[in-house]
């Protein structure tokens, strides 16, 4: 068995993938569990993809679950090189990937 107090974060997932936080459980509001997932506030993982200014270059995407108060979780993401680009919203993260890229494509071409 894994005992929590053994881990030592980041946990290395794999060689593109790491868990910088498992959070906190909430038990208090519904929606931060279904049958099949648990949403914990302050979940955080780094994945490392291409990035969506340069996809011939891999950079680190930060993915955390936050519990700000509401009753539902909020999810957010963002290029590590990237941050002031964020995407969050109600809903799980890797609809919040496909958002992001329509985000950064049309401040590239109001900047350019």
């Amino acid at each position: 068995p894994i005992c929590l107090n053994d881990i030592s974060f980041p946990l290395q997932i794999n060689e593109n993938s790491s868990i910088l936080s498992l959070g906190r459980i909430v038990y208090d509001k519904e929606a931060f569990n279904t049958e099949r997932y648990i949403y914990p506030d302050g979940f955080k993982v780094c994945v490392i993809r291409p990035s969506i200014l340069e996809p011939n270059v891999k950079c680190k995407w930060i993915a955390e679950i936050i519990d700000n108060g509401g009753e539902k979780p909020l999810f957010r993401i963002w290029m590590e090189d990237k941050p002031e680009s964020i995407f969050e919203g109600q809903h799980q993260l890797h609809h919040g990937v496909l958002h992001l890229k329509q985000l950064l494509r049309s401040e590239e071409r109001r900047v350019g």
